[in-house]
């Protein structure tokens, strides 16, 4: 057995599970659980301790939604797969910090994704009117609770904008025959790559006092059912702060004094509200990544600095467990994970 692998078997499981990025509570409870994603205990009965139990001598855990359990090599396992152990435990079973460098986004998977034109897609974003223009779009927020300066922030920030009157490229449509200015998806946020590029759009259904059959769209592709549609794998919205960050895989050149700071929230309407939350707080205002389901892969993660303080801004349910996990696998390696409780 490796001499790494000896000695970390004997580290205390709630050392490892804070260089991990979990959350303590109590002294004996831990918070998410990396197998099932669960953040508490038991919603049923008001438990709000950990999932995870810490047993007597301190060395080994158990969760008590999955029952996954082990040792602290486990842990590691579980949040972190096999290969980065050895890294993770400094060669040594020591918690020696590990800073590896950013890759470069890797190309995408074979075969690879199907995303939208990119001529059409910038077309339509250039074409799009702001979203204070449009009176549909400013019920919608009034019905969330926005003032108007809220949804002032959304337009200079140009974090959405409102569907054109017309000109609609032909996969801006729900369904088959639907186009979007018809089903009232009205909202356009844009959706950026792994390298800051315009990739995608999604759009959210903004009609007052309607039931819509999808809150939010994505670009259709007309095909057989054989075939895929446009992927938004891999593709997030973001302020322009993000943008950058993904650009470059770094903070912005001005950012000094502090560690790079950077929310993940889950859908449009609480990444447009977290993204306008600081108002005019100045240039160290935290960075806002929105994500949807299929956002989280390695490439886009890869772009969070070395060193980040990252709050995970998901639902709490089921999905926004599972994405707090699934960001929490890719970051808290190298960065400072923390789960926001609303």
């Amino acid at each position: 057995m490796s001499d790494w692998l000896e000695a970390a078997r004997d580290l205390p499981v709630v050392d490892v599970a804070v260089r991990l990025g979990l959350e303590v509570r109590g002294g004996r409870s831990l918070a998410p659980c990396p197998s099932c994603g669960a953040d508490v205990r038991s919603r049923t009965h008001h438990d709000h301790r950990g999932p995870i139990g810490v047993t007597p001598n301190g060395r080994g855990w158990r969760c008590h939604k999955c029952d996954a359990h082990g040792d602290a090599i486990q842990l590691a396992r579980e949040c972190l797969g096999v290969e980065a152990l050895p890294a993770f435990f400094g060669g040594s079973g020591n918690l020696k910090p590990w800073n590896p460098p950013i890759p470069k986004p890797k190309a995408p998977d074979t075969p690879e994704l199907l995303r939208p034109p990119g001529d059409e897609v910038a077309d339509l974003w250039v074409r799009c009117l702001p979203v204070t223009d449009d009176a549909d779009v400013r019920a919608w927020a009034s019905g969330r609770g926005w003032d108007l300066a809220t949804l002032a922030h959304v337009a200079d920030r140009d974090l959405a904008r409102a569907l054109p009157p017309d000109g609609l490229p032909p996969w801006a449509r729900f369904g088959r025959r639907t186009p979007w200015s018809v089903s009232g998806h009205r909202l356009i946020v844009p959706l950026w790559g792994a390298t800051g590029d315009l990739v995608s759009v999604r759009a959210r259904y903004c009609l007052p006092g309607g039931t819509p059959r999808a809150k939010a769209l994505g670009p259709f592709r007309d095909r057989p059912d054989t075939e895929p549609g446009y992927s938004v794998r891999g593709l997030a919205m973001g302020d322009a702060v993000t943008v950058a960050m993904l650009r470059t895989g770094q903070p912005p050149e001005w950012w000094e004094g502090k560690p790079f700071e950077l929310w993940i929230a889950e859908g449009e309407p609480d990444f447009l509200r977290l993204a306008t939350w600081w108002g005019d707080a100045g240039d160290h205002a935290p960075a806002v990544l929105g994500i949807i389901a299929g956002s989280i892969d390695a490439p886009l993660m890869a772009r969070v600095p070395t060193g980040a303080v990252v709050t995970l801004a998901t639902d709490d349910d089921r999905a926004g467990d599972k994405y707090a996990v699934a960001a929490w696998k890719e970051l808290a390696v190298r960065c400072t994970v923390k789960r926001s409780k609303g």
